[in-house]
């Protein structure tokens, strides 16, 4: 992060333009240093010279693609940040220009891409669960929290992620997620995308057995006051935290009645009780959960689940 180097590299390098020093932007040559094996002959080389050898590659590899960027209608800083969250959420090559399809689709929706990739990359951490705390870390890397596109790329991008970028295969898709084995399922609308999650739990049930309790504690926000609240914030907090726990519910239901035992547990909160000023999406949803617990727990009680 010298500011000096990195500025003299912008003068050097047509592809780096004063994007790269957005307020948030974690560490500026992310997503510019290509990944690539290169042979260094020098014996004891500075870090200057790595760097700009590398560059020198990644200026090759996107010269090679400067006028389909620049067709694509995004800069190289935005279409570096679609492509690395691409490269990041797609196992197989296959799903790569699918992927892009759909978050392409959700950036024309004016959709958060809602990629768990780039909320881990905010947190700086590694792993492949992803809760819903980490979910409301406040990032510009968040695409949770903030609709478009990362502030900054999240991982170095090869060139076929990038073609697959550019080439994406147009489709009405804008949900996707990942089954254990890799394989992707593609759904166009939100409640296609629900029944595909239950379809997948009674899979791992038949894998793995039934379950004996489910915890649902979604708990989202998209804060503002009621008067200026787009009308996608307040659908995607109730679509998360009270129209998920309603198909997690559903999806478990069958098999707890049948057995005849079973625990489902809710985790609402305080201001599904008495609100909460610039809260009325998160207040609605956790009010409601609270209603159909209640309801549930009723529904339930002679078949010996507890809600």
């Amino acid at each position: 992060n010298d500011r000096d180097y990195l500025e003299s590299l912008t003068e050097k390098y047509w592809f780096l333009t004063d994007e790269i020093w957005q307020t948030g932007v974690m560490y500026p040559l992310e997503g510019y240093l290509y990944p690539e094996t290169y042979i260094v002959t020098e014996q004891d080389p500075s870090v200057e010279t790595i760097t700009e050898m590398i560059l020198d590659h990644t200026d090759s590899v996107l010269t090679d693609r400067k006028e389909d960027i620049e067709a694509s209608g995004r800069t190289v800083h935005q279409f570096l940040s679609l492509a690395s969250v691409v490269e990041s959420e797609s196992l197989f090559p296959e799903d790569r220009p699918v992927i892009a399809g759909v978050f392409i689709n959700r950036l024309n929706a004016d959709m958060p891409l809602q990629s768990d990739i780039t909320v881990l990359y905010a947190l700086q951490e590694k792993r492949v669960d992803v809760t819903y705390s980490d979910l409301e870390f406040d990032s510009p890397y968040n695409t949770y929290m903030y609709t478009g596109l990362p502030v900054g790329p999240v991982c170095a991008v090869s060139a076929p992620a990038m073609d697959d970028t550019l080439n994406y295969e147009k489709s009405d898709y804008l949900y996707f997620f990942a089954k254990e084995d890799g394989t992707v399922i593609y759904s166009k609308t939100y409640e296609e995308h629900e029944k595909a999650v239950e379809e997948t739990v009674k899979a791992v049930s038949r894998d793995l057995g039934k379950a004996d309790i489910l915890v649902n504690n979604a708990g989202v926000t998209r804060d503002g006051l009621m008067l200026t609240m787009k009308d996608e914030d307040y659908d995607l907090v109730l679509d998360i935290n009270l129209k998920g726990a309603f198909h997690m519910i559903r999806a478990c239901y069958r098999d707890f009645m049948r057995k005849r035992s079973g625990k489902i547990i809710n985790i609402s909160s305080i201001a599904g009780l008495v609100g909460n000023v610039g809260q009325v999406n998160y207040a609605a949803s956790k009010a409601g959960l609270i209603g159909l617990t209640k309801s549930l727990a009723k529904e339930l009680a002679t078949r010996g689940v507890t809600v």
